[in-house]
């Protein structure tokens, strides 16, 4: 047998059978990992959407617009005054506070779906499809103003306008979804 014979044999037996199985070995890996994410994605969403739709976050939800449309005109800056007087005058009388544990169900709820889509578990696409602008505005109009500057006042700090990655992540799936 010649090399030329060799050479063919060996391609032919062993280099070609071998390309091919790491050929599909990579191609059953994208497959699987792609699998994976959708599914992780999908699970995630249901999680979130049960909670939305509960009627725990519900009544929370109702609660926070309410206080904000009734007693502060919807305006901001009497938000962050009457949040943090309502709440301090609340847990100095009770030791704790209804709107307050409301605020933070509901605060909670948005940091971690913006977590999760900041790290792109959940697309973009995915939710602006689910979470409407209306859905999305507590956090502009009442969530951050009073993450921002209301709770500092409630925990007896001066407002630095520093808030924690969560709550940036959640101001800029605000900004990101208008």
């Amino acid at each position: 047998m010649s090399d030329t014979e060799c050479t063919y044999q060996l391609l032919k037996d062993v280099i070609i059978p071998v390309t091919a199985i790491l050929i599909a070995a990579i191609v059953s890996f994208f497959i699987a990992r792609y699998s994976l994410k959708k599914l992780l994605t999908q699970q995630t969403l249901s999680e979130l959407l049960n909670e939305y739709r509960s009627p725990e976050m519900g009544d929370a939800i109702i609660s926070l617009w309410q206080f904000y449309e009734k007693n502060c005109h919807c305006n901001t800056v009497e938000l962050i005054k009457e949040y943090a007087e309502k709440v301090k005058n609340e847990i100095d009388k009770d030791s704790s506070s209804e709107l307050h544990n409301q605020r933070r169900i509901v605060s909670q709820y948005y940091q971690l779906l913006a977590t999760y889509y900041y790290y792109k578990i959940i697309p973009r696409k995915r939710v602006k499809e689910l979470w409407k602008k209306k859905d999305l505005k507590i956090i502009n109009e009442i969530l951050y103003p009073i993450e921002k500057d209301s709770m500092p006042k409630v925990l007896g700090s001066k407002p630095t306008g520093k808030v924690s990655k969560q709550v940036e992540y959640m101001h800029c799936l605000y900004t990101d979804m208008k």
